[in-house]
């Protein structure tokens, strides 16, 4: 229903083509979100990862005879790219058990 004469529209018209584009730029925009591969490795060790991009995560590990260290009480085994580019948290350590 079009406005009479004398009379606004204040109900916003949205079509799909806008909601597509709004969603296709977000995506865009955490794609191009990269951490790089900064996220640490711990002596005696791994990290494993597939990609480095927004809301990826690195899995840490320890060689046999080393456990994560859970100090903190922070008993966290991976980090995760956050939106800013950053790697959230600390890269864990290996203590000797």
């Amino acid at each position: 229903m079009s406005p009479g004469k004398g009379e606004a529209n204040l109900v916003p018209h949205f079509t799909g083509d806008v909601v597509l584009a709004k969603y296709l730029y977000l995506k865009i925009f955490f794609l191009a979100v990269d951490c790089g591969r900064d996220f640490g490795v711990p002596e005696n060790g791994r990290a494993d990862y597939d990609t480095t991009t927004f809301g990826s995560r690195v899995q840490y590990s320890c060689n046999p005879g080393f456990a994560l260290n859970t100090s903190n009480n922070l008993n966290v085994s991976f980090r995760q790219c956050l939106a800013g580019g950053v790697w959230s948290g600390a890269t864990p350590t290996c203590a000797g058990s």
